[in-house]
């Protein structure tokens, strides 16, 4: 029995009365009983023990005192020991959460989704849409899409995700010059025209997780991380257009998918998802059934503009990974092809 600790407003199996407000940290005074699948872990501050669900969301670090009888919140960004920005790098926010934080055990781990997957011979595409929840439960989903790329000739990436963590009007770019993940550092290329606000990437986990599976797929390239919050697909597609370029681009938008259904209510809200990605119409996308729905709607728009093919590649959810079947987390991959 541990103290549990999540974003408000995340999780509906919250417990007990939650401190602070929209979008803070809310740290529970009643006790929560984990599931077993459910992971638990060791902040850098002694004696904080938290346990975290990387099938939707990881917890942010709080410090205990006296066994955990009181807690401290602390501004996530200033937290060198757990992520934020370090000098021009932006450390990792959720190595040993949502994937492995050791090198050997976390390249093993990517490779070991991309070879299961298996590329199919397919053509590589132009964009792919992937899941970010822990690796246990999304990450051979997402290594059905990464496995399809030909990286031989991408020399940069364009990384579109959703706000997880703070209210953001617009889209924002990082003024980091590298990603660090534990495969070493991404070099950073902030687009011009896009507003930087470091906060909104100090903690979001919906990029992060995407760089393991990029940096053992492709060789040297350059990132361009965005993270969208309030957004029109049209303001969505008119920067995807603005960085489209050419074969040396590729495009990446990190959603997943229902959160937290039951396991046949999820898959049928999954399923009408997936045929609103394949069939373009971004109005089959809401609140309840894709998370990174604003940046999803702006690459339809570009895709239906260019006269692009999708496909999608994997349809799963939490319950057929690496969880319970109770509540569930979907996820999906699809590819773009000019």
């Amino acid at each position: 029995m541990v103290q549990r600790f999540l974003l408000y407003g995340i999780d509906r199996q919250s417990a007990g009365e939650a401190v602070g407000g929209r979008d803070q940290l809310a740290a529970f005074a009643l006790p929560y009983r984990t599931d077993t699948a459910l992971p638990v872990g060791q902040s850098a501050v002694p004696g904080a023990e938290i346990a975290f669900d990387t099938s939707i969301i990881a917890a942010m670090p709080v410090s205990c005192r006296f066994h955990c009888n009181s807690l401290a919140l602390f501004n996530p960004v200033a937290m060198h020991y757990y992520g934020g920005m370090n000098g021009k790098i932006r450390m990792p926010a959720v190595a040993g959460m949502f994937y492995p934080e050791g090198i050997t055990e976390l390249r093993a781990a990517v490779e070991g989704y991309l070879a299961e997957a298996g590329d199919g011979g397919a053509p590589s595409p132009k964009a792919v849409i992937v899941p970010h929840a822990g690796y246990i439960y999304s990450g051979p989903v997402a290594a059905s899409a990464y496995a399809r790329i030909e990286g031989g000739s991408i020399r940069r990436v364009v990384l579109m995700g959703p706000s997880h963590r703070v209210y953001l009007s617009g889209t924002a770019s990082s003024s980091a010059s590298a990603w660090h993940t534990p495969l070493g550092d991404v070099p950073v290329e902030a687009p011009s025209g896009i507003p930087i606000f470091d906060e909104a990437h100090a903690q979001e986990h919906s990029l992060e997780v995407q760089l393991p599976f990029l940096q053992v797929i492709l060789h040297e390239f350059t990132l361009m991380p965005l993270v969208v919050g309030d957004a029109t697909k049209k303001e969505v597609a008119a920067i995807l257009e603005s960085l489209w370029g050419g074969k040396e681009t590729l495009v990446v938008i990190s959603s997943d998918l229902s959160h937290y259904e039951s396991y046949d209510i999820a898959r049928q809200m999954d399923a009408a998802a997936s045929d609103a990605i394949t069939g373009l119409n971004p109005s089959g996308l809401h609140t309840e059934n894709a998370c990174g729905r604003i940046p999803i709607r702006g690459l339809l728009q570009v895709a239906e503009q260019r006269g692009m093919q999708a496909e999608l590649l994997d349809l799963r959810n939490s319950g057929d990974t690496a969880g319970s079947r109770d509540q569930v987390v979907g996820y999906g991959a699809y590819a773009f092809y000019e």
